[in-house]
């Protein structure tokens, strides 16, 4: 396959086809070789007898990093293009779900870019720079964006040591940004991933670095690169997240306010306020429904048409019976009518209703399913907080189960409605009831600009990549940085590296400071000195609240954390600099396909090639069989989170109930086809 010269068809935007199905611009063929072939000096890869579906080993990761690559020979002989992946490379890809799953690259796809220019003649003018693709496991055309190297293939040739300095940076970068428009340190200003890399660079070289330093010289290019990019992967992201909007459209239709509290943690007095609306007004209409009695024949419930009270006085809701029920008196044009709203629901409201299930669930590549996806790493590592852990799953509810049951509730209304005037009255009444989640989260006072939910979604990215459970525990920290517990006890002793004491101090030190830090800080008492709040404001980061209850918390001192200021108690940066080069360098790599110790450790896992469509599938049956109630409690016992176990009990049981609705509810309405025009 290397060996082969690649053919591109390139079609210009008004080219016409001839009969061979290929572009003549004027009546001439317009089919090129393409100006790249394959360095045959260089073996092809022989994948005529590869399993794709063989299990990865340590030595199938670690080849992917240090082997050798095939570059791409322009016709000039020059170099121009160094292609990372071949096929048959173990490799991690990134796919709607936000997670990176290990899987085997079965086909390399290269296209050309949106920019090809064409000469007078209707020629393409030569350009060097294809874009890469990749077919790997079951998703096809994954981008570079969404591609690396297989991380444990990584950490056995270079250690645990970067991981650590990952962890230490983005703390770092967290206290560095700001949610300020007017400011150079506004999320939306600072380059995230030079931010990485300068930082990179200084950790190094560093001279405590040295021996990693030497040993990370020593590897091949190649594989020093695959480790910056793989390192840089969280710094890149928040890049990613809040600037190229037109992959993330935070105008998405889905976003409503719950989802602000699921992303921000705050947002609670109007998310209350809504749920309120959502779940009352409903409520009232079928009260109120089922008392309505006019004395028509259609009555369908035993009511004092007088009072229009139950005529059982003891009873708050009034009685029925089958036969009272079923009386078949209902008007001609409202059974027709009835009639045609079973099909709009039918042809609409059910597949709608399934496919936000699948985008809630985070299958889906838009916007909202994927900020669910970021949302469900983070609940899955128990890292969230409890304002947080609600806002998520009554985000998941009233996008499930709970439209279920609004519609079946306006159906029974219908049904109980004599009059035609009403029945159309109430069917328009149930999308704003549906809709005012989203239609708040939408209007312009709430988010001008999307800011919040953009900065929301980028500290998901830094909370997803933290592993604050395992900073806690010095002994899980040792075990997950391959550091020796004597060298870490010599160090730190039993301290771990979550104190807010000792961040305290260390962020009033000036030891710890960078050199801008250093002069925002004296610019700072300079400005509380001559009493200028406006200075002090630009030189001191101001803790920022999403919502007047945040803020009236903030007052209160009943809460610390803001955005971008959630880990303030991790910021204990004189015990980081003592053990922040501690992990073990491993052992070269030279002939590492013979070591025994790399063939006897075994990897996490890999993707499997079932679609997204069958791994939702998957979701929704370990939820509805209890499983995931199961693993969110043993989670918080694992975490030592002992208070957390009732409501993750209580989370998962209305969880599996609102997922059963939604899985009942198209079979609900294929049975009202039977039963509404019999009963009407």
């Amino acid at each position: 396959m290397a060996n082969q010269v690649a053919e591109a068809i390139v079609v210009p935007v008004d080219g016409e086809t001839n009969e061979d199905g290929y572009p003549s611009p004027e009546g001439k063929p317009f089919y090129y070789k393409s100006d790249y072939v394959h360095d045959k000096s260089r073996p092809a890869m022989n994948i005529e007898n590869f399993n794709f579906s063989a299990k990865p080993t340590i030595v199938n990761l670690v080849r992917t990093v240090l082997k050798e690559r095939t570059p791409q020979i322009n016709k000039e002989g020059q170099e121009d293009i160094f292609q990372f992946f071949d096929v048959g490379m173990w490799v991690e890809y990134r796919g709607n779900d936000m997670k990176w799953k290990l899987g085997v690259v079965n086909r390399v796809v290269r296209q050309a870019p949106d920019d090809w220019d064409y000469d007078e003649d209707g020629a393409v003018v030569p350009e060097y720079k294809f874009v890469y693709y990749y077919n790997v496991g079951s998703e096809g055309l994954v981008s570079k964006d969404n591609i690396r190297a297989p991380e444990e293939g990584l950490q056995a040739v270079f250690g645990m040591r970067p991981w650590l300095w990952q962890q230490f940076t983005l703390l770092q970068l967290e206290k560095r940004l700001r949610f300020d428009a007017d400011h150079e340190d506004d999320f939306d200003e600072i380059d995230n991933l030079r931010f990485g890399k300068l930082r990179w660079d200084a950790w190094l070289k560093a001279e405590e670095n040295s021996d990693f330093y030497e040993h990370f010289e020593q590897q091949p290019q190649v594989a020093k690169e695959l480790l910056q990019s793989h390192i840089f992967t969280p710094f890149d992201l928040i890049d990613f997240v809040t600037e190229r909007l037109d992959e993330w459209d935070y105008d998405d239709e889905d976003i409503s306010v719950y989802t602000y509290l699921a992303v921000i943690g705050s947002g609670v007095g109007m998310s209350i306020i809504t749920m309120c609306i959502q779940i009352i007004t409903p409520l009232l209409l079928l009260y109120n429904n089922m008392l309505l009695s006019d004395g028509e024949p259609s009555a369908r419930f035993f009511v004092d048409e007088l009072t229009a009270e139950p005529e059982n006085t003891t009873r708050f809701l009034p009685r029925t019976d089958w036969d009272t029920f079923c009386n078949q008196n209902g008007r001609p044009e409202g059974k027709i009518l009835i009639t045609l709203v079973l099909f709009i629901y039918a042809a609409s409201v059910v597949p709608d209703s399934l496919l936000m299930f699948f985008r809630v669930s985070g299958g889906s590549n838009t916007t909202y399913s994927k900020i669910n996806s970021l949302r469900q790493i983070i609940w899955e590592q128990n890292d969230d907080s409890v304002l947080q852990q609600i806002g998520y799953k009554i985000d998941r509810y009233m996008n499930t189960g709970y439209i279920c049951l609004l519609y079946s509730i306006m159906l029974f209304i219908l049904f109980n409605t004599p009059l035609v005037l009403d029945l159309i009255l109430n069917a328009l009444a149930i999308e704003f009831i549906h809709r005012i989640d989203e239609e708040l989260a939408d209007a312009d006072w709430w988010d001008e600009g999307n800011r919040w939910i953009r900065a929301g979604t980028a500290e998901l990215v830094i909370q997803g990549t933290l592993r604050l459970e395992v900073m806690k525990n010095p002994k899980r920290l040792c075990k997950m940085y391959d550091i020796d517990p004597k060298e870490y006890k010599e160090a730190l002793g039993n301290a771990s590296l979550c104190d807010e004491r000792c961040a305290e101090r260390d962020e009033a030190s000036w030891d710890y400071l960078s050199e801008k830090e250093w002069i925002f800080r004296k610019n700072a008492e300079v400005a509380k000195r001559l009493d200028n709040d406006y200075a002090l404001l630009e030189f001191t980061k101001p803790n920022t609240q999403f919502g007047y209850f945040a803020g009236f918390l903030v007052k209160l001192g009943l809460r610390k954390s803001g955005v971008f200021n959630r880990y303030h108690a991790y910021r204990t940066w004189s015990r980081w600099e003592k053990i922040l080069f501690l992990p073990k360098i491993p052992d070269h790599m030279d002939d590492f396909e013979n070591k025994n110790t790399l063939n006897k450790k075994k990897i996490k896992g890999w993707a499997t090639e079932d679609s997204d469509y069958v791994e939702f599938g998957k979701h929704v049956t370990s939820v509805l069989l209890g499983r995931d109630v199961i693993q969110s409690v043993m989670l918080s016992i694992e975490h030592g989170h002992a208070f957390q176990i009732p409501l993750r009990i209580v989370i998962g049981v209305l969880e599996m109930f609102f997922y059963a609705i939604q899985v009942v509810f198209p079979f609900f309405i294929a049975s009202c086809f039977f039963i509404i025009p019999i009963c009407y």
